[in-house]
Order: C-alpha cells, then structure tokens, then sequence
C-alpha cells in the first residue's frame, strides 16, 4: 500500500480504535479526556469527525489514532513502533508495494486485509434502532433475522474505499451485511425519493471484496436457494429455508468454486434476479454447475421457471405477496424431489416437522393444553407440615416446588424439619430425610424424646424424671438409673414413633453429595485419587429419588439438612456461584418429579442480632429468587412489635436459655400466598418440640 494513503486511511478508523480501546461512547456529549494528565471531573474531550481527531478543551490536547495508541501502549509518538502497531491493528499490510503508483493494488491491499470484526461487532450493536427497524420491516425482515444473520446499522456510515479519495465524503445511514470478515454490503435506508441523483447511485455498497453471503448455508444437507442480492436471501432465511446470496451476477465463478470445494451433499435451486444481468447469470451458473454435477453426484441443482414472476426480485415477491412467495417455494422444493438424494429428502421432511412442532408452540395453540393441564391439577397432592396456622398460610400446605427454612443456630431448624417429616410420614406420605450433618440415631432419638414429652402429657402422670431428652435416649449407661415408669415412657415412645415413621427414609450422608448425576464426574475428592468407577457411585439427590421411586412407586417429600453442605458443582465456583446454582437445581428437581423439596439453611453472622430478612441468608440471591417458600425462624424479642425492627434490648444468650423459647415463624415469600405473615411458636429444645400451646 502507498505509504501517505495507507496513513490517511488509517486516521479515519480512529472511532473504532477509542470504543475498543479506550471504551469512549461516541454521543453528541463530551466524555473524559483519554491524555491522563488532568482529573477531567466534567468530561472536557470531544470527537472532531471532519478532522478525524479528538481534541480536549482543558488541556488543548489535539489526537490522532496514532497519538491514541502511542497513549494507550506508553510508546514514542511518531515512532515506527506507534505505526506498526496502528496498522497491525487494522490487519493492514506494512510493506510497500513494487508499483508505487499503482492505486488498484492498494485498493485490493485493502480490501483483502481490512478485518472489520470489530466494526462488526459495534454495529450489530445498533440494529434495534428505530430507523434501522422500520427499514428492515419495509423489506419484510424481521429484527431476530436481521440480528441472527449479523446485520448492524451504523447511523453516520462512510465508505473506508471512498475516503482514501475523498475526507468530505458525506455520512448516511446504513443497514451493514458481513459477507465474510474482510467484506460487506450496505444499504442506504433512506427513501429514494429523499436521495438525489449521486446518493441514488451509490445507495448500495460493497466493502472489501465482493463475497458470498451466508456461505455457510452450502455446508448443510438442506437444498439451498441461490440468489443474486443479499435482502433476497435473507427474504428466504424469514421464513425459515436456507439461502445464499452470491453479491452481484458477476461474481458466478467465485460461487463455482466454492460449490466444487464442497464434500458433502449440496441442493442448489437458483433464483436469481430478472434483469439482464440476471438472466446471463443464471445461464453461467447452469453451465457451471452441470460441469460440477456430472463430476460430483453429491451436488443437484434446479433452475425453476419464472420463479418471481411479474416480481424483479425474491425481496420484492416476500413485501409484495408473501403467500405467494411461500407458495413458489414449496413448488420449486416439490419440484427438487426428483433431483436429490433420498437423505436429503429426509432432512427436509425433518426440518418441516421441526418448523411446524415450533409454530405449534404459540401460546394460542397450548390453551387446550392450558385446560388440561388446570383440569389434572384436582388430582394435585397437598402436603399437610403438621402445623394449622403454616398451612393456612401456604394455601393448605406444601405442593411442589422448593421451600427454604432458614435460623441462626441453635434456634430448631433441624428439629422444626424433622416434626414436619414426622407428621407427612404418619400421614402416609413418603419423605426423604437427606441429613448431611447429624446421624441417623440422632434423628430418631430427637423423635423419640418429643415424644417422651407428648406421653406424659397426655397419657401419664408426671413421673419424677418426666420426659427424657435426646442425649437422655442415646446414652445407654444412664438407663440402669433410671426407674421403670422412665424406661417404659421411652419404649412406648419409640413403639409410638415405630408406628409413625414407617414412610420415613433417613439418608446420612457424610462424604460428598452432589445434586445430580451431571455432576458426578466431577473430581470431588483432592485427598486421594479416585477412579471413574468409584465416582459414579458418588451419592447424588437426584439418584436417591428415582432409587426410592424404583423400590416404591412413589416419589418422596424431600427434607435436606442444610443447604451450604451440598457439595460444589465445580471446585472454580464461588461460594455464592454454587449456592445459586445448587438452589436453582433443587428447584429443578422439583419440578421434574413433581415433589415438594425442604430445605434448611443457615444464615449470616448479622442475623444473630437482627430480625430475620431474605438478606439474612447466607449467599441469598439464589435463595430469594429461586425458592418458592422462603421462611426463618426467629426470636420473638429480636423484634420490635411497632414497627418491626431491631430491639434495642434484645440479648440473643439470655432468650435461647429460656424454656421454652418463644419463637416466629416469618414468611419472606411465598409464591401461592401471602408474605409478611408471622406465627407465634413454643420451642421446648430440651424435648425437641415445636408447638403453637404453653404446655407447662
């Protein structure tokens, strides 16, 4: 490339250079000056497009792009390190040609190494514009198409080609067509009879050299349509059939021999435009791809007869009548079936049935669905938690779905939990008590002890040691201590639990467990190694109820004990990254079998002394976004009864020694009802008990 040019050329890329490099948003205000030796509180750097500079008000600053990116990599202005860099940037060459006259051979420099990603990339940016929307709608294209496709809209468009002639070259605004990263096509989407006479002329462009559009197309086993002009592909590619744009009838032979590179089965119907040009295009193509055929059996082509009609163009045919023009593709498609390949034929069938099974998809079409779906829902199970005042408010109580119990410690999250499970079971529900802290025999023995309490209350008198605790139950030495009124209050509480929990299911789960079965190829144990084989036998929750459903039929109530002790998908994720994911899983799960899932979570230091909001869970964005239920159990006192915040008074040692503790259950969201709602509780911890009643 000529030297002086080549530079020239290079200034006028300068907007592109300080949105990528400097992340500048080229508006109508002024923004901060990019020198780096003043503050700049009120941006004081403007960007002058008639001289392709930027210049700053406050310190007098005057740039280029070669200035910017001596800037931008602390180097030299005007040194040969500053505009190699520029033009290694651009993708342009830095050598001289032989001819130093010779403009054609700079002109091709350019074209063939320009990369224009970058422009790309902005100006798909830019293609919901209202103007560019209303251009593409005019021409029957729609913005999912136009964005799917690659287009871009640039408001102020310039012509890189015609600025090396001419710097006053005037902007308009432009629809952008990649044809490949090196080339483009545009069009001017003003009306034409708001153009004058030159701006008609050069109202469609090219950039770069003339290129296939949508080449990819060839690559796929659908038969593709050929047409001259990329809107008349993209007319083919709105309404769901694959199409090719060749950019101008002159550019046949580069199409050919894309078309003899091709491996794989390649359907061709050409539907070029019905000009002169047009028609001299089609008869090339004819010859050339019935030289191509009889070489290469995989390539068919079909030319229809009078495809547009009274229509110049496929565009034309789509604005003007689109039945029409659905109508002449399903014919000249009819009318391939003889020329191509039986398994071309199956994928276009196929194709046709995925196209129709997604229009099926509208939701006007899912309202017979809809009733169905409202009319199986009588059969819908209503979990009953045991508690009168909760179920109320959960709108009967718990159905599918997730629900998040949260609590600082020590205030009977695990034992709330476990009532809940108790109640399902002896009501004859399946649950599924996933306990990845405390042991099986921990859990039986806080049931037992609750229902120690239950027994003297209601059946015995009070004995002199009266109801046992857990660690009362679980240690085997103090039973010789004991009388025989005790030791007959804690067998007839475990005969009473015996008959309570035979639908309850205790996983203790001590090693790693994992959501689902994705994820168990994960390497989840860095102490030791351990093979493929081992790994699949990693427990997962998803594995654990489709085991239970395999041996019972049914699928399980699920309560997991707690959240933040499910094991990481993946080692990288953050702690809050695994929270979310694990949540929205769970949440997953339970709506794939149609089950409600429990779980309990802990919360973070500052609810200790706070009343309980959804910011008190620990990692909560998940938590609150994803959980159906969201419920904490909280310290009466923490609350202030007026106006609900923190008292000032509150000592949380001196309220969990009280017996019992008196507790709310507030409700932060719930998705079949009410938020906001509180329940007042009676927790005797001792005996592992939650009820509604002081009962002594």
């Amino acid at each position: 490339m000529y030297y002086d040019s080549k530079k020239d050329y290079a200034k006028t890329r300068i907007t592109e250079y300080l949105i990528s490099q400097f992340s500048v948003k080229l508006t109508k205000t002024n923004f901060r000056c990019v020198s780096g030796t003043h503050e700049d509180k009120k941006p004081s750097m403007s960007y002058d497009s008639s001289r392709y500079k930027v210049h700053c008000f406050s310190c007098n600053a005057d740039y280029d792009i070669f200035d910017l990116y001596a800037i931008k990599n602390n180097l030299t202005p005007n040194s040969k390190e500053v505009f190699e860099g520029v033009y290694n940037w651009l993708g342009i060459s830095i050598d001289k040609p032989k001819s130093d006259n010779s403009f054609l051979q700079e002109k091709n420099t350019i074209d063939s190494l320009t990369n224009y990603r970058q422009f790309f990339n902005e100006a798909q940016k830019n293609i919901a514009d209202p103007d560019c929307v209303k251009y593409l709608n005019k021409r029957g294209i729609s913005t999912e198409t136009a964005k799917k496709y690659g287009l871009g809209y640039v408001s102020d468009w310039q012509s890189p080609k015609g600025l090396l002639k001419n710097k006053n070259l005037p902007k308009s605004p432009r629809v952008i067509i990649p044809t490949s990263d090196c080339s483009y096509a545009t069009r001017d989407i003003r009306s034409e009879d708001k153009l004058n006479d030159k701006e008609k002329k050069y109202s469609k462009t090219k950039e770069g050299s003339v290129n296939i559009f949508n080449v990819e197309a060839l690559k796929q086993q659908l038969p593709c349509f050929v047409t001259e002009g990329e809107f008349d592909a993209l007319s083919f590619l709105e309404l769901g059939y694959n199409a090719v744009s060749l950019g101008s009838a002159s550019n046949t032979r580069s199409f050919l021999k894309k078309i003899k590179e091709l491996s794989n089965n390649c359907s061709l119907i050409t539907v070029l435009d019905t000009d002169e040009s047009g028609i001299k295009a089609v008869s090339a193509l004819q010859e050339g791809l019935a030289e191509i055929s009889n070489l290469n059996p995989n390539i068919n082509f079909f030319i229809p007869d009078n495809f547009c009609g009274t229509y110049k163009d496929a565009n034309e045919f789509l604005v003007k009548d689109k039945i029409g023009f659905k109508n002449e593709i399903k014919k000249a498609l009819s009318s391939l079936e003889d020329w191509i390949s039986t398994e071309v034929q199956a994928k276009l069938e196929e194709t046709e049935i995925e196209k129709s099974d997604y229009l099926n998809e509208t939701v006007s079409n899912k309202i017979s669905d809809f009733r169905a779906y409202i009319n199986a829902s009588k059969d819908d199970k209503v979990f009953s938690t045991g508690f009168d005042n909760l179920d109320n408010i959960l709108g009967g109580g718990l159905y599918d779905g997730l629900y998040i119990i949260g609590a600082i410690s020590s205030l009977g999250k695990t034992t709330f939990a476990i009532q809940i499970a108790d109640h399902l079971s002896s009501q004859g529900h399946d649950v599924l008590y996933i306990s990845l802290e405390m042991s099986r025999y921990e859990i039986m023995a806080k049931s037992i002890s609750r229902h120690t309490l239950l027994l003297c209350q209601n059946n015995y008198p009070k004995s002199k040691y009266g109801p046992k605790s857990q660690i009362g139950i679980m240690q085997g030495r103090l039973y010789d201590a004991y009388s025989s009124d005790d030791r007959q209050i804690i067998y007839d509480a475990g005969e009473k639990y015996k008959e309570e929990s035979k639908r309850l299911w205790i996983y203790e789960v001590f090693d790693d467990l994992v959501i689902d079965n994705r994820y168990s190829n994960n390497n989840f144990n860095n102490k030791q190694n351990v093979d493929n084989t081992n790994i699949k036998e990693r427990p997962s929750i998803e594995s654990l109820i489709k085991n239970h459903q395999k041996y019972t039929n049914n699928y399980p109530v699920v309560i997991i004990d707690y959240l933040q002790i499910i094991t990481p998908t993946s080692e990288k994720l953050t702690e809050k990254q695994s929270t979310d994911q694990i949540v929205k899983r769970l949440k997953q799960i339970s709506r794939d079998f149609k089950i409600p899932i429990l779980a309990i979570s802990s919360l973070n230091r500052e609810s200790y002394k706070n009343p309980i909001s959804m910011q008190s869970f620990k990692e909560s964005g998940g938590i609150e976004y994803s959980a159906d239920v969201l419920v904490g159990l909280q310290l009466k006192a923490v609350e202030n009864k007026d106006d609900g915040k923190t008292n000032s008074n509150f000592n949380v040692e001196i309220e969990k020694k009280k017996e019992p503790r008196e507790v709310e259950l507030k409700v932060l969201k719930n998705r079949r009802g009410q938020s906001g709602k509180k329940i007042d509780f009676y927790y005797y911890p001792k005996y592992n008990y939650f009820t509604d009643k002081h009962i002594f």
